[in-house]
């Protein structure tokens, strides 16, 4: 987004994400709904959105601005290694150990 402030998000193995303002080094958002570690996260084109993946197979798909979490998916108890936003930000792939999953955006 032009003229949006930087932000930077941490996965963890506590089984949060963390949404970082970069100028003032401070935590602005402490992201809660996985179950288990943390282990991948991407932001989408734009920066307003977050996937985050982890061991389990829960993917989270959160707002940045606000930190609210939009949507959850379960991929079946298989662990999310990765996951990767398309160039226009309306896909997002989630590959686990047995498959890769493509979900349209769009519909959350």
């Amino acid at each position: 987004m032009p003229n949006a402030p930087l932000r930077l998000a941490s996965a963890s193995f506590d089984a949060t994400v963390r949404l970082w303002d970069t100028d003032m080094g401070v935590c602005l958002h402490t992201l809660r709904n996985h179950t288990k570690k943390v282990y991948t996260i991407a932001f989408s084109p734009d920066g307003r959105l977050l996937a985050s993946g982890s061991l389990g197979g829960q993917l989270n798909i959160w707002s940045v601005p606000n930190g609210k979490l939009l949507k959850t998916y379960n991929q079946g108890g298989a662990d999310i290694f990765e996951v990767a936003w398309n160039a226009n930000g309306t896909r997002l792939a989630a590959t686990s150990t047995n498959a890769v999953t493509l979900i349209d955006v769009r519909v959350i």
